[in-house]
This record gives structure tokens, sequence and C-alpha cells, in this order.
């Protein structure tokens, strides 16, 4: 399996999965996300985004900010259940930082402050769908309406 990562709209990179797809996710959560999301998907294949039509999409995709500089995060999951393709973000059931993390750059739209974690349980999560391609069970979810 190949993780697929467009990092803040300014490259795309690939890693098989464990070592490289680890690192991958190091350089992400390491990445200033102040001006646009990155986006992640797990394919069998390589994905060349040259290579595919301005329609394509996957059947799940993780889009996500960091702001290295407070330890925040967020994370929206989008895939397909029952074959509607349905939203979802994290949810901090502890506290909402008043952290505004960008869901859309070209919008610009906002993840909810709800949606708002620690770094880590951000990496915990990115890692477990590194592994899985599923939405990972290691943090909580909500439904969201926007995809």
């Amino acid at each position: 399996m190949i993780l697929n990562a467009s990092v803040v709209n300014k490259e795309f990179q690939r890693a098989e999965q464990g070592q490289q797809a680890e690192a991958l996710i190091e350089e992400i959560l390491a990445t200033d996300h102040s001006s646009w999301e990155s986006h992640l998907s797990l394919t069998d294949e390589s994905i060349d985004p040259d290579g595919v039509s301005e329609d394509w999409y996957p059947d799940h995709d993780v889009t996500l900010a960091i702001d290295p500089t407070s330890g925040y995060g967020a994370m929206r999951w989008t895939g397909m259940i029952d074959s509607v393709l349905v939203p979802f973000v994290t949810y901090n059931p502890n506290t909402e930082p008043d952290i505004d993390l960008l869901r859309d750059g070209g919008t610009p739209h906002f993840f909810p402050h709800s949606a708002v974690l620690p770094v880590e349980d951000i990496r915990m999560a990115l890692l477990e769908f590194a592994r899985t391609g599923q939405r990972p069970e290691c943090v909580s979810w909500q439904e969201f309406d926007r995809l």
C-alpha cells in the first residue's frame, strides 16, 4: 500500500507503508499549515496527480491542518459509508482550543474548534490511517456536513 500526500498544496509525495510513511507523517506534522491544508490517501498503487482527471477523487481522504507552534491540529476523514461519501472531523471532548486551522485554504474555511486536538493525538491517528486506510479509531470523531 502507498500513502499518497499533497502537502500544503505545494508538493505531492508518496511513501510505502512502514518507515517511509512514518517519515512522511513526521514531515507533515512539522509543516506550517497556515496557508493551506494537506491531503492523504492510501492506495494500492502510487497516484500520479498529473495522470488523473480533475474530477477524480479517492473513495477516502484525510484532510488535515497542523499548527506546529501551538502543538495542535485537526483532521477530516471522508469515506464511503453505504455507498455515500460521508465526512467526519476529529472531536475533542475535553476542550475547544481557540485555534483557527484551515480546512480549505482555497475558500478559506476553518475546522470547528471542537475538532482541534494535540499534535500527538493527530500523529497516532495518521499512523493508524497509514496502516489501515480506514477512519482511525484512536481518536473521537463528529459528523461534519461539509466536504
